[in-house]
């Protein structure tokens, strides 16, 4: 995952770019790296300045899941969505 953190910064223009975009110093931005963390909340942005070379579901896939295969996450979603009910029937 560092790797693609280390990515991501160098398509959002580098360390000292991407430092003083979020206000933080470079050492704050390296550390991302280092750690093959970013948090949350810088995600999504540090991926719109790289033009989204790197994806947030790339460095973050928890937080960020990708949903190209979107179709079966609903379906499964949607069953889910039958058995709590068919539950909800029965007990009450």
């Amino acid at each position: 995952n560092d790797v693609i953190i280390k990515k991501a910064i160098t398509e959002a223009g580098g360390v000292e770019q991407v430092a003083d975009h979020f206000e933080l110093g470079p050492r704050a931005i390296r550390k991302w790296w280092q750690v093959g963390r970013v948090p949350s909340d810088k995600v999504v942005e540090l991926c719109r300045l790289g033009k989204f070379q790197v994806k947030p579901s790339q460095i973050d896939p928890v937080s960020f899941p990708d949903y190209a295969n979107f179709d079966q996450a609903y379906s499964i979603i949607h069953f889910l969505d039958k058995a709590v009910y068919l539950l909800m029937t029965m007990i009450i």
